[in-house]
């Protein structure tokens, strides 16, 4: 690996090395790692931490973990001025009660519009051992921009399905740790959902007004959901969605909220489409298998006249997939 070198200044050389080196990550998680890895190595800190900044309902600001889809804590007040501030005043410092510093960037802006938090616990400020931070944060915003145009499908601009492999091995390893007792007890929900009968649409009016209703589609997708909640396209009509932190019934409820959305928006040339979904519990299973399950839920209610929610608990619970052949060859999706 070939190596920047800077004579009569091995600071800066580190730094400028560490900003190449962030470039060589390809997915969000493993970028952010290397980011805080590298501030903490070569900086004397007590602690660091990188936060998603959500606005709830009640205008209350959450942040949440960079690497955890439920460690979350309500933003203090001092910490809504800051990320609420329009002045470009970077770092915050604060003062804390036990003679510590915490030094604050935020908020950290991406193309997508998303908003992140740095926040660094030290027992001496020295402006001189940050003078390059700016710099890195600026590099680990374009490498996550960049990370996140290659997790996008093209048409639809939802994530992709590579995107959704990475995100549900991340969701699964939460119940897989017994360090993580308190994400054991949170529910989220995996959805997959499909377009009823979509090959007629392509064959009747052609491939190119296909794709514009994929992309009118992707629209009721993200005014259905929530932030938080990930998005997918997994595959031609087919769509994934990761619910988080719900209750079965709200997820339920997001779910028929969804299928009347679509049901009911006015698609060009008036053509009415609906959508079949199956879900399932986000607890005790791997990837593959909670996939099958929710697509389990969708056969069936693609079996029993479309246009329905389908939880796989409740159905395998009443008995109603007993019967039901493991390759569900003989469903006619389109």
């Amino acid at each position: 690996m070939n190596r920047l070198k800077i004579a009569g200044d091995s600071c800066l050389e580190a730094w400028m090395n560490g900003i190449v080196d962030l470039g060589r990550y390809t997915d969000s998680n493993s970028t952010a790692r290397f980011f805080i890895n590298f501030i903490s190595n070569n900086i004397i800190i007590n602690q660091i931490k990188l936060f998603r900044i959500e606005f709830s309902s009640n205008k209350s600001i959450m942040l949440y973990d960079y690497f955890s889809p439920v460690q979350c804590a309500k933003a203090t007040p001092a910490y809504r001025d800051i990320i609420l501030t329009k002045k470009q005043q970077i770092p915050y410092i604060l003062n804390a009660t036990n003679n510590t510093k915490t030094l604050i960037f935020a908020p950290i802006k991406t193309l997508d519009k998303q908003q992140l938090l740095l926040e660094i616990n030290l027992d001496k400020y020295i402006a001189e051992d940050f003078i390059y931070l700016p710099f890195l944060v600026q590099a680990f915003v374009n490498q996550i921009n960049l990370v996140d145009l290659n997790s996008r499908d093209s048409l639809t601009g939802l994530l992709n399905q590579r995107n959704y492999n990475e995100k549900i091995e991340q969701y699964v390893s939460l119940y897989d740790s017994s360090n993580n007792r308190r994400e054991q007890t949170v529910k989220h929900c995996l959805a997959v959902a499909d377009l009823d009968h979509f090959k007629r649409i392509n064959n009747q009016y052609g491939h190119l007004f296909g794709d514009d209703i994929l992309i009118h589609i992707a629209h009721i997708l993200k005014e259905s959901f929530r932030d938080r909640d990930l998005i997918f396209r997994y595959s031609g009509e087919k769509f994934t969605i990761i619910i988080h932190e719900v209750s079965v019934e709200v997820a339920n409820n997001i779910l028929e909220r969804l299928r009347s959305n679509i049901i009911d928006y006015e698609f060009p040339l008036d053509i009415k489409i609906s959508v079949s979904i199956g879900f399932t519990l986000m607890m005790g299973a791997t990837p593959d298998v909670l996939f099958d399950h929710a697509e389990k839920a969708l056969y069936y209610a693609k079996e029993n006249g479309r246009n329905k929610v389908c939880l796989y608990e409740d159905l395998k619970q009443q008995g109603l997939l007993a019967d039901q052949n493991e390759d569900d060859s003989n469903i006619d999706f389109f």
